[in-house]
């Protein structure tokens, strides 16, 4: 009765919003395993997902959510976007990890798989369907192989302003992955760059090294041998810093 609302309140709550919102805390892994499930099936246009760990990304795979989402884009055209670690894939059963494997050799434009950095601090599987829906589980333990093993409290809500909260998280990170694989690629084409700049001005160095050195033991003349030290020194200093 203490954490009652208002009647009144409640009917003008659900008469603006046009449907009563719902928020559900979960502690029975096989009513969140249940949950989880329906909410992906139910799911008309589009599926965001969060998985913060690689453990978590095999146990998806092993509950067969991986296989799923990809068949619901070929069968239903529903746009699925999976944000989660990168996962060596040759260190788990290839029927694990068959899905993943082919999404990585042939991405597609409905299933879209980025990779961040393991999330060391967020211990938290996000599920967001359609942008009306959300459920957050809890990872307990992360060691265990199994979904319902790994999983602690859950939240399911389909309260508006709390989805899009959730929406907005996804999307900043789904941003922050672009930038980062950018950043990658701009260092990739930095070092190439260096080094072949690095190789361009070896290779004339060292004729001038070489041919000063001959002149040097040719030279008598005091004026001329300074000159041709001052090459020389030049030329060494120039190819230390390639």
């Amino acid at each position: 009765w203490r954490n009652g609302i208002d009647g009144q309140y409640r009917i003008k709550q659900v008469e603006e919003e046009g449907v009563e919102s719902d928020i559900e805390v979960i502690q029975n892994p096989d009513r969140t395993e249940e949950l989880y499930w329906g909410i992906v099936k139910s799911a008309e246009k589009e599926i965001l997902l969060i998985l913060p760990t690689a453990n978590a990304v095999i146990r998806q795979e092993k509950m067969g959510i991986i296989k799923y989402l990809a068949e619901a884009t070929r069968n239903r055209n529903i746009q699925v976007r999976i944000l989660m670690p990168q996962v060596n894939l040759s260190h788990h059963p290839i029927e694990e990890s068959e899905t993943l494997q082919q999404q990585q050799d042939n991405p597609t434009d409905s299933l879209n798989v980025r990779y961040m950095q393991q999330l060391s601090d967020t211990k938290a599987t996000i599920l967001i369907a359609d942008r009306k829906a959300s459920l957050v589980i809890e990872i307990r333990d992360d060691s265990k192989s199994r979904f319902y093993e790994a999983i602690g409290l859950s939240t399911y809500s389909n309260s508006k302003p709390g989805v899009l909260s959730y929406v907005s998280i996804f999307e900043n990170l789904w941003i922050q992955t672009e930038l980062y694989e950018q950043l990658k690629v701009h260092d990739k084409m930095q070092k190439e760059f260096i080094n072949i700049a690095a190789h361009e001005l070896r290779t004339p160095i060292q004729p001038i090294l070489g041919l000063s050195e001959v002149l040097q033991s040719k030279i008598n003349d005091s004026e001329q041998r300074v000159l041709v030290d001052i090459i020389s020194r030049n030329a060494k200093r120039l190819h230390r810093l390639t």
